[in-house]
Parts: structure tokens; sequence; C-alpha cells
């Protein structure tokens, strides 16, 4: 046989992550943290903050919104593993700017 490159996909990666926290996160419901806000009123706020092209935002938003289910999903997935870098990847997120708003 051929060698076969064994790097996953970044799209591998991001299933994975997003396989880990469902798992970690069964039985669990997203009313006992109730700190944590809608993941379409995070996104409302993110918008104004970071003021993108609408073709960029539309593209944000897509990512985000088929990806995750809710914010501690990606609060499992990337900020407790201090991976913000990695949600900025995976979610085609590369204008400085716009990286330092999700930082916040």
């Amino acid at each position: 046989g051929g060698s076969r490159d064994t790097s996953p996909s970044q799209s591998e990666d991001l299933h994975a992550r997003q396989a880990a926290a469902a798992a970690a996160s069964i039985g669990r419901k997203i009313s006992a943290e109730p700190h944590l806000p809608d993941i379409r009123s995070w996104l409302r706020a993110v918008k104004l903050r970071m003021r993108p092209s609408d073709d960029k935002w539309h593209t944000y938003k897509v990512n985000i919104m088929e990806s995750f289910d809710d914010l501690k999903q990606i609060r499992d997935l990337y900020v407790r593993n201090n991976a913000i870098d990695d949600f900025l990847s995976d979610v085609g997120i590369e204008d400085p700017l716009h990286m330092a708003v999700v930082r916040e």
C-alpha cells in the first residue's frame, strides 16, 4: 500500500472535539448554567463589536450555527482547553480585529 497522511484534517479535528463535548455533556442541561447567554444573543453582541462586512458575517454565523448547539459546547471544546485559536480557525475567522473581539 501507499503511504497515507495520518494527520487529521481541520474538519475531522472539529468533529472529534464536537463528539467529545457531546459525550461530556449528556444529561446536563443548558438551563443548569444560566450565566451563559443564548448563542444567538452572543452572536448579536459579537457582531455589534466586530462590525464585519455582511458577507464575512454570514460566513461566521453559518459556520458557528451549523457547528455548535450552544455556548456551553464552545466553552467546553475551546475555552476550557485554552484553544481559542482552534475555534477561530474552525469557524473561518481570520481578520485580526475580528479575532480580537472573539478572544475578549
